[in-house]
């Protein structure tokens, strides 16, 4: 129950912020989740809870970004004007997103008097020792975290909101580190630390995530009809419903991972993972959103330049062309571009057709006789 309040953990009355690590990073971390102490005052804790969780994730972050040499190597560009705009909308709008869907995980009226029943079925068949003061506690922290888990999470979302107005003036952005980082790398972007473009990245999530923390405050006064005052905080020009990239790497993975369950590619794909690398490094980029026939059309007579008609079609062709259908398939993509695209493979000729040959075997049966 104490989970309730995202990130925020209770054990024996003393308060903790935590964060799950992802399961490709547990082997590298050597957990399953990251802790960090917040003390036994609850009003304190949740004060501090916002910038240990970013510190949490600033570590997940890291040991992501330590990974980077174990992927499937690609060409990360430059972050552009058309990027900062399209990172504060994306941020504002998913901030947004995750208030509700936070919200429709706290505990309702009922889950908190079912909980009260229980502690007093409890209390009554003599499970808890009332006489004992801490004993009281540690079995009401569930019930009392309950109860206070709107509470808790509106003081977080507070103490948020004036950390990051703080940091903004303080040019300290180590609480949307790792939004910086998720984003760079969904849209195989680079900005490096320490250069003007991260800095002016950052200051725009920053922004961002300040006016979703506004809206969500307004919304626990029941008003959801709050609009950004931030002039930067807009829809993109011209394309308002920009869709994330799809990674190729990505659903190289995951088609990869449904094959094997299936019983195919007993070698976890390594014999055509060269093929999807080779797609990269022609395409110049990671989305698979992206790609277009003409690519896959312009892939193929760059590959015969090298590579035999069977090798292309059965091989690199086939290859792209299933992960493309399996991706449709999942609705991870609207079409397979690559459904069409083939190459004609010569057809092997036979040194004598089968009917000369019969002809001239009747005619050295003649010749003998």
């Amino acid at each position: 129950m104490a989970g309730q309040v995202r990130h925020l953990k209770v054990k024996n009355g003393r308060f903790y912020a935590r964060i799950a690590v992802p399961a490709h990073l547990r082997q590298i971390i050597g957990k399953t989740e990251l802790v960090t102490p917040l003390g036994g005052e609850r009003r304190a804790a949740m004060k501090a809870l916002p910038a240990a969780v970013a510190m949490l994730q600033r570590q997940i972050a890291t040991a992501e970004a330590s990974t980077a040499g174990d992927r499937q190597a690609g060409p990360n560009g430059p972050i552009t004007t058309a990027d900062y705009g399209r990172a504060v909308w994306q941020r504002y709008t998913a901030a947004l997103a995750e208030d509700e869907a936070k919200r429709d995980r706290l505990p309702s009226v009922d889950a908190i008097e079912v909980e009260q029943d229980k502690l007093m079925q409890r209390a009554q068949a003599g499970q808890i020792a009332l006489a004992d003061p801490l004993a009281v506690l540690d079995a009401s922290l569930d019930l009392l975290v309950m109860k206070d888990a709107q509470a808790f999470d509106q003081s977080a979302r507070q103490a948020k909101l004036d950390a990051l107005r703080a940091d903004l003036t303080e040019n300290r952005t180590h609480l949307v580190e790792h939004e910086i980082d998720a984003y760079l790398d969904r849209h195989s972007l680079t900005a490096p630390e320490g250069s003007a473009e991260r800095a002016t990245l950052a200051k725009r999530i920053m922004r961002a995530e300040i006016e979703a923390l506004q809206r969500t405050l307004e919304r626990d006064q029941g008003n959801y009809g709050g609009k950004p005052a931030d002039p930067i905080v807009t829809p993109p020009a011209g394309n308002p419903e920009a869709l994330l990239p799809v990674k190729i790497s990505s659903l190289w993975s995951g088609y990869v991972k449904s094959r094997v369950n299936a019983g195919f590619m007993k070698d976890g794909g390594i014999r055509q993972r060269p093929v999807i690398e080779n797609l990269r490094k022609f395409l110049g980029h990671n989305d698979a959103r992206q790609i277009t026939r003409r690519n896959l059309l312009d892939w193929r007579d760059e590959l015969l330049k090298t590579l035999s008609a069977k090798t292309t079609n059965d091989i690199y062709l086939s290859t792209v062309r299933s992960m493309l259908k399996w991706a449709h398939d999942e609705e991870l993509l609207p079409e397979n571009v690559a459904a069409t695209v083939r190459q004609p493979k010569p057809k092997k000729q036979r040194a004598e057709p089968r009917r000369v040959c019969r002809r001239l075997q009747l005619l050295s049966k003649v010749e003998h006789h």
